[in-house]
């Protein structure tokens, strides 16, 4: 019988889902802003 692939840590932490000069991300994860301001 085959064994099948264990997937752990599912989830897209540290890939780049793309660019935008509207919003950025703190680098610790936490934290928010859109267009300058904090959301």
């Amino acid at each position: 019988m085959a064994e099948g692939k264990v997937l752990t840590g599912a989830g897209l932490r540290g890939q780049v889902a793309g660019k935008t000069a509207l919003s950025t991300v703190g680098k610790s994860g936490a934290g928010l802003t859109y267009r300058g301001y904090d959301v």
